[in-house]
């Protein structure tokens, strides 16, 4: 991403497209956290939007995992869930992760949230041909040679998630889509904060037009827009 980040700057057009070959220090929502790839093995990638005035960047990173579940499904018949906020998950274990940021215009600073014109960044990491995973991944993690048995073409996969990436972000029915691919519906959820101020806790129920977790609690329902979503062991 900071490859994009950079080509920007010098004036590169909205569609441009940065790939990489491997990946050390991957970067997820946590700094703290990295992400390893195998040379050549898995497709990685970082896609440069403009964004409308009014487009919700929370909602970003659903529709890119819409765009991945929906390749997915429709290339191999995997099925796969989006775990909210960037997390494309199949039968629990990770298959793909979503950066994404938006530079203001304006302000000249990167944030999830910013103030008008602004040029996103959607970071995607999809595991395909790498077959084994650290340990501390073990049960975790999981790729696409591994649960099909062989190895897919990376290039022919690129060209079809961005044209289910742009078809998505024309999609008016986006959470419908969404709704039954979207994980844990209907569990009981716990949603730390990022700044360290109080636990959510609820039912979840869905997510909002913008993109925020929809939780359920005493009746009401609740819009939140960050934090770690963990849920309740299931019976």
């Amino acid at each position: 991403m900071d490859d994009a980040q950079r080509l920007e700057e010098q004036g590169y057009p909205s569609g441009t497209v940065v790939v990489a070959g491997f990946q050390e220090r991957g970067r997820g929502r946590h700094p703290e956290r990295v992400w390893t790839a195998e040379p050549g093995k898995n497709l990685l990638f970082t896609l440069m939007l403009s964004l409308p005035d009014d487009f919700p960047p929370q909602r970003l990173p659903l529709l890119a995992g819409l765009a991945l579940a929906l390749t997915v499904e429709e290339r191999f018949g995997l099925s796969c869930q989006v775990k909210w906020p960037n997390d494309l998950l199949h039968e629990g274990r990770k298959l793909a992760g979503v950066l994404c940021l938006a530079r203001s215009r304006a302000l000249g600073s990167a944030s999830l949230h910013p103030r008008g014109s602004a040029r996103a960044f959607v970071g995607v990491g999809l595991n395909c041909n790498q077959r084994s995973f650290a340990p501390e991944l073990s049960g975790k993690a999981c790729s696409l040679a591994g649960l099909l048995g062989r190895e897919v073409a990376l290039p022919e996969l690129l060209a079809d998630v961005l044209a289910a990436l742009k078809a998505a972000l024309r999609d008016g029915d986006w959470r419908a889509r969404l709704q039954h691919r979207l994980y844990g519906v209907g569990r009981e959820a716990r949603l730390g904060q990022d700044d360290g101020g109080p636990a959510l806790s609820g039912r979840l129920r869905g997510v909002a037009e913008d993109g925020a977790l929809l939780l359920e609690s005493a009746g009401a329902i609740r819009p939140a827009y960050s934090g770690e979503l963990l849920f309740q062991p299931e019976a």
